[in-house]
């Protein structure tokens, strides 16, 4: 560790430097005084200038008004330099033209649009009803979307076959109501389909039940009124008159942060066959997750980063980059808020307003961590915080409706600790219902804190927590149904319709379901298991359901054998290759005679010494 690294805090009145060894009690005049070696600034992001270190508002909160030993302050500025290094996505820049597929179930309107916005937007204007000189009616209009953008199928009505017409004028007299105009634009609301103007032309340009089918692909649709169409329900490209403002702050060249990070190996999708956790894409309010041929994708152009797929996810699948689930374990392992600490948690613009208010004060059994989206934290990270110490969690939160999946993650940690040790620690506020008395310290009940900083998996985290709390509360009543979310439960099988073929392993890709190699019994950890419903699908005999809720016993998290038989022995070598039932039901799908010209009987050999007898029949 470098002795000379210098940390600045910058204090109302002036700046305090901060080195490993003590904070010099001088001020600094003005920010262009810091040392050159300074690598942290704690402020505010407005008052750092231009500092090109780090600056880390949760540094100055804690300085300010938690009255912070020197070296808590020190440990606390090391985590946030550890954070703020390993804080890594992608950006790229985005140029979006103001273009669109304007699509109305009126001419008038859509002139009305024309007139004032065709010199601002790029317009192509499509009708659904009604009669237009410029724009053709579409018959049928459907919209579908990929992440490039929308696509556009439609049918026109275009009975006149401009290549093979010769502008005579017949067709104009023979229509019995003039249907058809100068400019052979064909009113089918007054057509009655009597075919005059189709037998008056001499060149067989005419078929009014003639169709023309269009592809387009356009970034934006514009809908003026109500034009009849099929199209995506959840769609972020999709605007209306009412909502064009929407569409133009979609317009010009941006930054786009790929913060909201997908895993395929932690998720328990299965695009090849459509079964799985799709808790994330219902989950997004703005369609910023789609399902494609190798699973899940994210269009961070339409990402709001509100963090409701990263609540919602039990897996960990999906990571808020700016703070992930490592960067997490890591910053506590190297700060440790006071046992008995109130931890208010929210983004900087709204714990800089409790600094405006509060900083002649000081609330010294109190923590402020700055969160870039604090809705991205789990039932993992909440009781986290709990059993390493932190007797009340606030999160500051105004913005989001309160369907928002974190909701659901703190009534799950206060349903588990009211039952375990009668506290509900966990909060979501509105600045404004934040009071004074909320910021105090509170008594922590355990004597011993939790202290085991790896990371393996999300679900494995939660189980890991909930095994060290029952170590010291046990319970009598283990179910716990209520405020559990539905990723917890167990599996049941039906053992007398198992067959035990195994199918269900195949989709547990997050390790609920196991095959023991000893004895081939299929084993299950009911804490690992999501209730996603994959193994359900699958299984061929419907031998398995799902029961929900979380039991606070130790057997929860430990791995029981779900299904057990009597193991098939190879009759060449004797190693154990399966189970009875499994070979019994194979052996009553392919029936007696001849598979494939040999003998079914080699099926009571192990796979080595099968291709040995099928060789050796093949010689004879």
């Amino acid at each position: 560790m470098r002795q000379n690294l210098i940390l600045a805090l910058l204090k109302p009145h002036g700046i305090d430097s901060l080195t490993l060894e003590r904070i010099y009690p001088g001020l600094l005049d003005s920010k262009e005084n810091l040392p050159d070696d300074t690598i942290l600034v704690g402020a505010f992001s407005n008052m750092a200038g231009d500092h090109e270190g780090a600056v880390s508002p949760t540094l100055k909160l804690n300085a300010d008004l938690c009255n912070l030993s020197d070296g808590s302050l020190l440990d606390l500025a090391m985590a946030e330099k550890g954070r703020l290094a390993k804080e890594a996505f992608k950006s790229h820049l985005q140029k979006n033209k103001a273009e669109a597929v304007v699509i109305s179930d009126s001419p008038e309107r859509m002139q009305r649009f024309v007139d004032d916005l065709a010199g601002v937007i790029d317009i192509k204007p499509i009708l659904t009803n009604g009669y237009g000189y410029e724009w053709p009616v579409a018959e049928e209009l459907e919209i579908s979307e990929d992440p490039k953008g929308l696509n556009l199928s439609v049918a026109y009505r275009l009975p006149v076959k401009q290549g093979l017409c010769n502008y005579c004028g017949a067709c104009g007299p023979a229509c019995p109501h003039g249907c058809l105009d100068e400019n052979l634009i064909l009113d089918f609301s007054r057509c009655d389909h009597c075919g005059e103007c189709a037998r008056a032309c001499p060149e067989d340009a005419i078929d009014i039940h003639r169709m023309e089918r269009v592809e387009l692909v356009t970034p934006a649709v514009i809908l003026l009124g109500n034009p009849e169409m099929t199209s995506p329900g959840n769609s972020g490209r999709i605007y209306r008159e009412e909502t064009l403002r929407d569409f133009f702050s979609t317009v010009g060249t941006y930054r786009i942060d790929e913060t909201i990070i997908h895993d395929p190996l932690s998720c328990q999708y299965h695009p090849r066959l459509g079964v799985g956790c799709s808790r994330c894409l219902d989950a997004c309010p703005h369609g910023a997750i789609s399902r494609n041929e190798v699973g899940l994708s994210i269009d961070h152009e339409r990402c709001a980063e509100c963090g409701a797929c990263v609540a919602i996810c039990p897996t960990g699948a999906m990571q808020y980059s700016r703070f992930n689930d490592r960067l997490f374990m890591d910053y506590f392992a190297g700060f440790r808020p006071a046992p008995g600490s109130t931890m208010v948690i929210g983004t900087e613009e709204a714990l800089k307003k409790i600094w405006w208010r509060e900083n002649h004060r000081q609330f010294p059994g109190c923590f402020f961590l700055v969160h870039p989206q604090p809705l991205t934290l789990t039932a993992m990270h909440l009781l986290f915080l709990f059993v390493i110490g932190v007797s009340r969690i606030i999160v500051i939160d105004q913005e989001h409706p309160s369907g928002h999946p974190f909701g659901e993650q703190v009534r799950f940690v206060n349903a588990i600790l009211r039952r375990l040790v009668g506290m509900e620690p966990c909060s979501r506020l509105a600045l404004e219902n934040l009071y004074k008395g909320m910021l105090e310290p509170v008594t922590h009940p355990l004597k011993i804190l939790y202290n085991d900083f790896t990371l393996e998996g999300r679900r494995e985290k939660i189980a890991s927590m909930l095994r060290f709390l029952l170590d010291f509360f046990p319970q009598k009543e283990t179910l716990l149904q209520e405020g559990v979310p539905d990723t917890y439960g167990r599996i049941l099988c039906n053992l007398e319709v198992c067959t035990g073929c195994i199918a269900c392993l195949n989709v547990c890709g997050i390790g609920a379901l196991r095959a023991n190699p000893e004895d081939f019994s299929v084993v299950f950890t009911p804490a690992r298991c999501v209730q996603c419903g994959a193994c359900i699908t699958v299984c061929p005999g419907d031998a398995l359901t799902l029961e929900q809720g979380l039991d606070l016993e130790q057997g929860f998290f430990e791995q029981q054998t779900l299904f057990t038989d009597e193991p098939m022995v190879c009759k060449g070598c004797g190693k154990i290759f399966g189970t009875r039932r499994s070979f019994d039901h194979v052996m009553k799908v392919l029936g007696s005679g001849q598979v494939m010209e040999f003998d079914i009987s080699v099926l009571q050999y192990c796979e080595t010494c099968r291709a040995v007898k099928i060789l050796e029949s093949a010689d004879h």
